[in-house]
C-alpha cells in the first residue's frame, strides 16, 4: 500500500474496500495515518470499543441495516459500524469512516465480485483445479468462463 501511494496520493483515493483478512489493528492504523478511508468487514468477534461486534446488532431482522449511533473503536481507529442481514440470513458487519448509504452500497459491490470468485471456484467450474499457469492459456479460461455463467 505504501507503493500505491507514493503513484496514487491518498486524497484521490476514495476508499479501500476489504474482506475480514485485513482486520488487523496495524492496518486499520496505517490506513488511518495514511488518510485512506476503510470499509472493511469486520468478524463477528471483532471487538469494538471492547465489544464484539455480533453483540452490537443482536437480532437484527433479515433484510434490515443498522449503523451504530455514534463512531466506535475498531482497532484503534474511531469508526462507523453497520450491520447488514441478507435475505439467507448471513450477516455482515462493515467498519467505514462515514456513515452514509454510499459505504454500504461500494461493499455491497464488493461482496457481488466475492460471490462470484466463489462461485468460480466451485460450483463445478473448480478453476484452481485446472492447475494452469500459461498466461495465454489462462487468459483464453478467464475469457471463457464469464460467457458460461452468462
Amino acid at each position: 500500500m505504501e507503493r500505491v501511494l507514493h503513484v496514487l496520493p491518498a486524497k484521490r483515493i476514495a476508499g479501500l474496500l476489504g474482506d475480514r483478512e485485513f482486520t488487523l489493528k496495524k492496518w486499520f492504523k496505517f490506513l488511518n495515518k495514511a488518510k485512506v478511508a476503510p470499509c472493511i468487514r469486520l468478524k463477528a468477534n471483532t471487538k469494538v470499543s471492547g465489544m464484539p461486534v455480533w453483540a452490537l446488532f443482536k437480532g437484527i431482522p433479515v433484510g434490515e441495516v443498522r449503523w451504530w449511533y455514534r463512531p466506535l473503536m475498531v482497532y484503534g481507529v474511531p469508526l462507523r459500524v453497520c450491520d447488514v442481514r441478507d435475505g439467507h440470513g448471513h450477516v455482515l458487519y462493515v467498519a467505514t469512516l462515514e456513515h452514509s448509504p454510499h459505504a454500504r452500497e461500494a461493499y455491497s459491490r464488493r461482496w457481488s465480485v466475492e460471490s462470484l470468485f466463489k462461485f468460480w471456484k466451485g460450483s463445478g467450474f473448480d478453476l484452481e483445479e485446472t492447475h494452469l499457469t500459461h498466461p495465454d492459456r489462462l487468459s483464453t479460461l478467464l475469457a471463457l468462463v464469464p460467457l458460461t455463467c452468462v
